[in-house]
């Protein structure tokens, strides 16, 4: 008899912790863009898909597709968890969210931002308003020190009158272009293309295809 309730006990402790856990996540725009990373990419494209909560930034959902790569996860930065899920076809679009399957929690090590400390680097910021192609190129150029001798990294940010981007997301580059250089932006622009430059050649090139609003909630079981 002992050993037979030690076996139901067992067995119901297995089931209980084997349950499914439901999780949901709440999605009001993603960000569809073109990356090529020249440093460990050797310049292969790589196509994106990002969806965010703009009212909640502890948690995105990511898809990427490059050469041998094909990749869906979502990053609870809170909890510090990562699930990452399988995909067959991948749009590019919203419907992508209700095609991600067999969610998995991975081992994930997030990496803590450290802030540049060296007072001794020297900004410049260089603006140019194209009327023509209504284009505005916000060139940043950081030097090692106040000579303005020595360029250490250049910027390149493209903005682009958009007049049908529903939603403007102003990420932290440009965030820190508005508040410490005072770039004066119109409204309908927004930011269409970024490169970065190390020792004069491009070692980052990210190009935005689509900002759309959405209005999704993202349901899915995961086993624990």
């Amino acid at each position: 008899m002992k050993k037979n309730a030690l076996l139901l006990l067992l067995l119901f402790s297995i089931v209980m912790f084997s349950q499914d856990k439901k999780l949901n996540y709440y999605f009001n725009h993603y960000e569809v863009s073109v990356t090529k990373n020249y440093g460990y990419q050797h310049g292969f494209p790589e196509k994106r898909i990002i969806f965010i909560n703009s009212k909640d930034s502890t948690y995105l959902l990511q898809i990427r597709v490059a050469k041998d790569l094909k990749d869906a996860r979502l990053y609870d930065f809170k909890k510090k968890e990562v699930v990452e899920f399988s995909i067959d076809n991948i749009t590019f679009k919203m419907n992508d969210l209700a095609n991600l399957q067999q969610p998995k929690l991975v081992d994930y090590f997030f990496h803590k931002h450290q802030k540049n400390i060296d007072n001794k680097n020297v900004e410049k910021i260089e603006f140019e308003r194209d009327t023509i192609l209504n284009k505005t190129v916000v060139h940043l150029i950081r030097y090692k020190n106040k000579k303005l001798k020595k360029v250490i990294h250049e910027d390149y940010f493209i903005f682009q009158k958009k007049e049908d981007s529903e939603f403007k997301r102003i990420n932290q580059d440009v965030r820190d272009l508005i508040t410490t250089h005072n770039v004066n932006l119109k409204k309908e622009e927004s930011l269409t293309k970024t490169l970065c430059l190390t020792d004069g050649k491009i070692s980052l090139d990210v190009e935005y295809l689509e900002n759309k609003n959405i209005d999704y909630n993202f349901t899915f079981n995961r086993k624990d």
